[in-house]
């Protein structure tokens, strides 16, 4: 997997919030048994706060939720779907938001 990489999210009790996960880490850090991840979230009345990133994909408009970011067990999540590097610098400027506060 690649930075930006969209991939299915494997957790059934999570899918019908979040059908899919965009993986922030970078692809250099491969060796690591963890992955950072941000829920791609098809809630259609969630209201975007400064580090949500709206984006479409499949059809679907869907938000980046960055603030829901986490780091993960890299098991079970392989399926790379799709891509949301066309996005780059607004996925980086939600982070400096949501780490630098501005």
């Amino acid at each position: 997997m690649r930075q930006f990489d969209i991939v299915e999210n494997p957790d059934l009790s999570t899918r019908g919030y979040s059908p899919w996960v965009a993986v922030l880490q970078s692809h250099h850090l491969e060796p690591l048994e963890t992955i950072f991840l941000a829920p791609l979230v098809n809630d259609a009345t969630r209201i975007l706060n400064p580090v949500d990133i709206p984006v479409e994909f499949n059809g679907q408009q869907l938000v980046i939720a960055i603030g829901e970011a986490a780091g993960v067990p890299k098991s079970g999540y392989s399926r790379v779907v799709g891509s949301v590097s066309h996005q780059e610098d607004a996925i980086r400027r939600g982070f400096e938001r949501l780490l630098g506060g501005f």
